[in-house]
């Protein structure tokens, strides 16, 4: 079993060098769908620079929840 740390770090490094929105987008992608939807908790402004300096475009989809605004990542 990996330990506390071992597991925090994994998950930094997956989100960090977007290994967790690749497999949104390769999901989304096997599907036909054109876009993804991302909790805006792991958006952070690096990470949306990176995606737009790769094409995609990154757009904040505000919603009456202000703790839930999805930012919608399409190609």
């Amino acid at each position: 079993m990996q330990t506390a740390a071992q597991a925090r770090n994994s998950s930094n490094i997956s989100l960090t060098g977007l290994t967790f929105i690749d497999t949104l987008i390769s999901g989304a992608t096997i599907q036909g769908q054109f876009y993804v939807s991302v909790n805006n908790e792991i958006i952070t402004e690096d990470v949306i620079t990176e995606l737009r300096n790769n094409g995609y475009s990154v757009v904040k989809r505000n919603t009456s929840n202000p703790s839930f605004d999805p930012y919608i990542i399409s190609w």
